[in-house]
């Protein structure tokens, strides 16, 4: 049994209710029905807090049974959402994926949106209204894959019958049927049979020769079923070039100020999505390739868009053809076709003439599944660790900005003994009741105005530029950051640890007149163009970094040209500094997100990197998919 969390006597008094149109939690019910009817799901965020609008997330969390991780179930929802045609954009989680602070955070609001249920694996049909999930265990299978290849390696085989309906007993036998024996005789299926006959397989495995079924037994037993082995023409890849497989068109003016903010079509130019629409330029699934600006920059946008004048698009009613045609252009080096040395600008004549190699529909089915299992996974982690750092924002801007507990304390509405949301009632002794004037304006009694420099360390003297040829003979795996972000990468590091790092000189300010601010942590190195700071005076690099991100540094920036924050001015910025009991508790609720914000961004790189080594050798044929489970074959 799964534990549900109990919720206060008030919070029962008025259930929260989800807003979403019923013909769409109809959809999503079905979805999550098929996919994970396991676990139990919940709807949580402003769409159940009632503070959304038409174009708002929907957040969901998954919890599987026992509340353990859930497994390919959870990528293959994620892809089937993403596909499906709800307007919506929707964020899944795996509850146990998350850290215990965000559990507390959704246990305050939420709706269950699914109960769990035992659960059998679907059948899920392909187009064809074949199978594509057969009911063996993946080592059978994979055993079954490796004595196919083995025996009958240029034919086509096909399993039917009750595994693949389904309906099969513990020890049902498999079926399979072996099409266009021609090439191998009748001694290659007896081998096969044999081979089958002396395996360990817990079941026994009956083949077919499927040229001699006679008509009605294949309209009977084979009309379902499952491709274990594609035909080797099936294999085959073919020339072509970019105007015959992928033929671009040009995107088509919106001007910023015909736009509809707020609209749930994305506006694409040529450097990804740029606002939104009420109305689309296209039907479906749309690859986007930057025409002038971010030359040959290839996006895919699984929703209609509206790809403006800066970019050509293609688009495909098939979401995994669409999504082979985006990897297969963004592989071919597009970026370098540049025609204008004034504005950039990709010739579509030039794009159309560059030659490729494209394998069958099946293969690139195959290749868009593994790539975009990668990039939904990516995704997935990008937006949780925007998730977990604006939870931490919300909560510092509330206590440190705001004052939001104080001022509750003050109007009344925090009461000793008493919880608020976000605010438990163990924390009230740590917040005064009243603000006095100081410098700074209002503040909290008892807290005090002090300079930036008072809690941090500097470290500048460590850093060590390195030129770009430099760069080039020094090619490793540690991270080489500048003022904005990752440079490049070195073979060797300067720091090992959790830093913040604030740009000096360049791009060091945002337009509301916040630090360009930089969290890092690991091993890496730093140019002169960043400030690398440590924490001291009792906070934590991550609360010093929320706490650079709320102050404004624009008196403090010299330069009219060229742009510079030094560090007399840095260490010069007043902040406030609250009680060490304050600080302690806020530390204890935000140290879970960000370890795992860290972690999640590690992933993320790790599958960055993985992606980009697989995608251009799955593009080019240098990797093959040994069989329709997706594994490259290396």
């Amino acid at each position: 049994m799964q534990k549900h969390c109990s919720r206060p006597f008030n919070t029962l008094m008025k259930m929260p209710k989800l807003d979403l149109p019923e013909r769409y939690r109809r959809q999503l019910l079905s979805l999550l029905e098929t996919y994970v009817p396991e676990a139990e799901v919940w709807a949580y965020g402003s769409r159940v807090r009632g503070t959304n609008h038409e174009a708002s997330d929907l957040d969901i969390v998954l919890r599987g049974p026992q509340l353990a991780k859930l497994g390919y179930e959870y990528s293959e929802l994620v892809e089937a959402v993403r596909e499906s045609t709800i307007p919506i954009l929707i964020d899944i989680f795996d509850w146990a994926r998350l850290p215990e602070s965000f559990h507390r955070e959704i246990e305050r609001n939420y709706v269950v949106l699914k109960e769990s249920r035992p659960w059998r694996e679907p059948q899920i049909l392909d187009e064809q209204g074949h199978p594509t999930a057969i009911d063996i265990d993946p080592s059978d299978r994979k055993t079954v894959l490796q004595i196919v290849e083995r025996h009958v390696p240029n034919c086509e085989v096909r399993a039917y019958g009750p595994r693949v309906e389904w309906t099969a007993e513990l020890y049902s036998r498999l079926d399979i049927a072996v099409m266009d024996t021609s090439e191998v005789g009748p001694r290659a299926l007896t081998a096969l049979r044999e081979a089958f006959s002396n395996s360990a397989l817990p079941f026994i495995v009956e083949v077919v020769d499927g040229n001699s079924v006679p008509e009605e037994t294949r309209v009977a037993n084979l009309r379902k079923y499952v491709v274990l082995q594609l035909a080797s023409n099936q294999q085959r890849w073919r020339k072509t070039t970019v105007g015959e497989f992928a033929p671009l068109t040009y995107g088509k003016s919106l001007p910023a100020r015909d736009r509809t903010a707020g609209g749930l079509v994305p506006v694409y130019g040529s450097n990804g999505v740029i606002g939104t629409h009420s109305a689309s330029l296209t039907n479906g699934p749309t690859v986007v390739v930057g025409r002038k600006g971010s030359v040959g920059a290839v996006h895919y946008s699984q929703r209609p868009c509206w790809p403006i004048d800066t970019t050509f698009y293609l688009q495909d009613s098939d979401s995994m053809l669409a999504r082979f045609k985006c990897y297969a252009l963004s592989a071919i080096g597009l970026e370098e076709m540049n025609t204008d040395s004034a504005v950039p600008g990709l010739n579509r004549d030039t794009a159309h003439a560059c030659q490729i190699r494209v394998p069958s529909e099946a293969g690139q089915r195959a290749i868009a599944a593994v790539l975009g299992t990668l990039d939904d996974r990516i995704e997935l982690n990008r937006r949780m660790c925007a998730t977990l750092e604006e939870m931490a924002s919300a909560l510092f801007k509330a206590w440190f900005v705001d004052f939001e507990p104080v001022q509750a304390k003050m109007e009344g509405r925090w009461r000793e003994g008493e919880s608020l949301p976000g605010l438990p009632a163990h924390l009230y002794d740590l917040f005064p009741d009243e603000l006095t004037d100081s410098e700074l304006g209002p503040i909290p009694a008892g807290w005090r105005p002090c300079s930036l420099g008072d809690v941090i360390r500097i470290h500048d003297s460590r850093r060590v530029p390195l030129s770009r040829r430099e760069r080039q003979q020094r090619k490793g795996p540690f991270r080489y950051y500048g003022a904005t972000g990752i440079v490049d990468y070195v073979d060797d590091f300067l720091f090992d640890g959790r830093f913040v790092l604030v740009g000096e000189d360049g791009t060091v300010v945002n337009d509301d007149g916040a630090p360009v601010v930089q969290y890092v942590w690991g091993r890496f190195w730093v140019n002169n163009h960043a400030h690398v700071l440590s924490s001291a005076g009792g906070i934590s690099a991550e609360h010093l970094q929320l706490l650079l991100r709320s102050v404004n540094i624009r008196p403090f920036v010299t330069g009219a040209v060229q742009l510079k924050l030094n560090q007399r001015n840095l260490k010069s910025i007043p902040i406030l500094t609250s009680s060490d009991g304050t600080v302690t508790a806020f530390e204890d609720i935000v140290a879970p997100q960000f370890a795992a914000l860290r972690q999640a961004h590690d992933e993320l790189h790790l599958l960055v990197a993985l992606r980009d080594l697989l995608l251009p050798k799955l593009i080019s044929g240098a990797v093959r998919l040994s069989d329709t489970t997706g594994v490259p074959d290396c």
